[in-house]
């Protein structure tokens, strides 16, 4: 009998150590995600945000980071085009990451990231998200009917948002007013409404449809059957000799961006690759910078080649003579005038890109040819002389790029056809040392050059009527600190927008980011620029401050100070200043809120302040507020399982002294505005 209770005693303890490390297991697992999600936050903010190069990440690269995160890939099996969507690597770190896998074989675990000297401490825990380790890769599977049902997946998201207040242009006006001002009153209801229905196969097969109605459109009426705008997208990668095939709407990017660039994030962006994704899927909301109909890659070894041919209709005002005075971009149809200019001219597309590619060297070649419906005017204003005329557009470009040791070295020259213009910009990157890295950069774009969806280094907001010199350094002096500094000097040798000569400015930017343990990171960033607009120069100073705190796994405080001075010349100083205070906080894997609550006090326009905050899925909320304002929001994020996602989001804005918010159709009466914002995603 002894001996039987002895033995049951020990199964009990069994039981008891097993149920204990159970329990450890589910702490950790549940500490490890809620530390996962606060690390995610803090680097999308990262990258949400414009940066020290003034590069915000676009709401299409955003999804494809999501994307990836939800679906990893083995970082054994992972290829250059795989590295390529992560946006946050530079080509030095993505050949870095290939050529150590090359010559040490397959990593065991994701800590061997630590001996790429050229991944800093904040880029290998972001990539931790995007990879897994196995060292006995899954094979490809072939495309059958069976396949693509078992092992597809479908994702269906939709956000609106109601806001809770009314703008002028949604009160109900007399018809006796309406007769003289159609515009006074917006087509539709002030709902913004949007849904994506998206299927991905094994990161090889993708297609998806995207349905948007902005605030004040009309929604399932004689105007709009539905939504106002419709986007579809399919795209095959690596079938026989096609890198890439696409179908519906998708996107084109070539070279540096003299040509065809990625249309969403104009700045200074800094980066030199051997080679790029030429044709990629058009996911986003946005209703311009995007191409309508084929395209593909095709690759025989190191020779690419990528035709495509786009077919569509766009919006643009026109003259009393039917020409296109400009193209309409922000995709709004809210108005009878806005209405009326709806996909009203018709361009068809023609074009292709040659490359060569090899790991230290790439040559490549592109050429367009577009043609209109309508014709183009000029105007009769002088910063418009050359604006785009006729209706053919044709252009040529040639890239290039050598990399060496520590140099590398990228840039492309091209030429547009309607006033024989050239562009070019040239890239030079050296590092002395792994924590030590200098660039410089020339751009020359002629005023005299024209492409539509051109998308390069600039200082304005088109790849026109710009020269310049841009010079930079990273340094790491330790490993938990990094500087940064930056010299840009811009010259308009064509009279812009508001002036009558040409015109030039600087700036300067300075930053630091200090790391002093996992919890406790601090940083700080100092710009100063100098800008002739209407005549006159203008002064701004400004410098941000940020502190973050994460106390524990579950929870994260940041701190953000930030003051501007702008003046003009000869004027009066004007001053704003920002305090802001961020709390998220990870309940349990179902639950998480973020709580933002901060002042701004802002003098005009001249020195406007912007405050960012946690956004919705695959967006970011990024204001610029130019009154006194307290500003609170608070999302809370439910987690109903693996496939049910629910996110609740309240902004509210109370202005100091002012009776009014905004003008015409958007003025608001009073001080007070608050916002609503749902959105479900569902994953099959």
């Amino acid at each position: 009998m002894n001996q039987q209770n002895q033995q049951f005693s020990n199964y009990q303890q069994v039981l008891l150590k097993k149920f204990v490390l159970i329990c450890f297991s589910i702490i950790y697992l549940v500490d490890n995600l809620c530390a996962q999600e606060l690390s995610w936050d803090y680097y999308l903010e990262k990258l949400g945000q414009e940066d020290f190069y003034e590069q915000a990440i676009s709401e299409e690269e955003m999804y494809d980071l999501y994307t990836i995160r939800e679906h990893p890939f083995n970082i054994n099996a992972v290829t250059k085009n795989d590295l390529e969507r992560l946006v946050f690597l530079e080509s030095v770190q993505i050949e870095d990451i290939l050529a150590y896998l090359y010559q040490y074989g397959p990593m065991k675990s994701l800590g061997e990231l630590l001996f790429i000297e050229s991944l800093d401490y904040d880029t290998r825990e972001f990539l931790k998200f995007f990879f897994y380790v196995d060292d006995n890769p899954v094979e490809k599977s072939s495309f059958t009917l069976k396949n693509l049902l078992k092992e597809g997946r479908y994702s269906f998201t939709t956000r609106l948002d109601i806001p809770l207040y009314q703008r002028d242009g949604y009160k109900n006006y007399p018809d006796s007013v309406l007769l003289k001002t159609p515009d006074k009153k917006y087509l539709g209801n002030a709902l913004y409404h949007y849904i994506k229905l998206q299927y991905d196969y094994r990161n090889r097969l993708y297609w998806g449809l995207t349905a948007v109605k902005d605030a004040g459109e009309p929604f399932a009426n004689n105007l709009n059957k539905g939504y106002d705008s419709y986007s579809f997208h399919l795209l095959l990668k690596n079938w026989a000799f096609f890198e890439t095939i696409a179908l519906g709407d998708y996107r084109v990017r070539t070279g540096e961006g003299l040509v065809f660039g990625s249309g969403f994030s104009m700045g200074k962006e800094f980066d030199i690759t051997m080679s790029r994704q030429v044709i990629n899927k058009h996911t986003s909301t946005d209703e311009y910078y995007f191409m309508r109909g084929a395209a593909a890659t095709m690759k025989w070894g190191d020779l690419c080649f990528s035709p495509f041919v786009s077919f569509r209709k766009t919006d643009a005002s026109l003259d009393d003579n039917g020409r296109i005075e400009t193209l309409k971009t922000d995709g709004y149809h809210r108005t009878w005038t806005e209405y009326f200019r709806k996909r009203n001219v018709f361009n068809g597309l023609y074009g292709a890109h040659l490359s060569y590619n090899r790991p230290h060297y790439k040559v490549g070649m592109t050429g367009y040819y577009q043609h209109w419906d309508h014709e183009f005017s000029t105007g009769t204003q002088l910063y418009k002389h050359y604006a785009p005329k006729g209706r053919a557009f044709w252009g040529l470009s040639t890239d290039y790029g050598v990399a060496l040791g520590d140099w590398a070295f990228s840039g492309e020259l091209a030429h547009s056809g309607l006033y024989h213009g050239w562009a070019t910009v040239n890239k030079l990157l050296y590092r002395p040392l792994s924590d030590l890295k200098l660039f410089a950069l020339y751009r020359l774009y002629s005023y005299k050059y024209y492409a539509q969806y051109a998308s390069a280094f600039s200082e304005g907001s088109k790849t026109q009527n710009e020269s310049g010199f841009y010079f930079g350094v990273e340094y790491q002096p330790w490993r938990f600190v990094q500087l940064k500094a930056a010299f840009d000097y811009y010259y308009f040798p064509w009279p812009k927008y508001g002036l009558d000569h040409s015109s030039d400015g600087y700036q300067i930017r300075l930053q630091s980011d200090i790391r002093q343990n996992d919890r406790m990171r601090y940083s700080a960033t100092y710009s100063f620029k100098k800008k002739e607009k209407f005549n006159v120069f203008h002064y701004t100073h400004r410098l941000r401050l940020k502190y973050i705190y994460q106390p524990d796994e579950r929870m994260a405080l940041q701190t953000e100070c930030s003051g501007v001075r702008a003046n003009k010349a000869g004027g009066k100083r004007k001053y704003g200043a920002l305090v802001g205070e961020s709390f998220s906080w990870v309940i349990n894997r179902l639950l998480k809120t973020t709580l933002t609550c901060a002042y701004i006090h802002a003098d005009g326009s001249l020195c406007s302040l912007s405050l960012y905050e946690p956004g919705l899925l695959y967006s970011f909320s990024f204001n610029n507020y130019y009154d006194p304002v307290l500003r609170l929001s608070g999302m809370l994020r439910l987690d109903l399982g693996p496939r049910y996602l629910l996110l609740f989001k309240y902004g509210m804005s109370r202005y100091f002294g002012v009776s009014e918010i905004s003008s015409g159709r958007q003025r608001i009466s009073g001080s007070l505005k608050q916002d609503l914002y749902l959105q479900l995603r569902v994953k099959i």
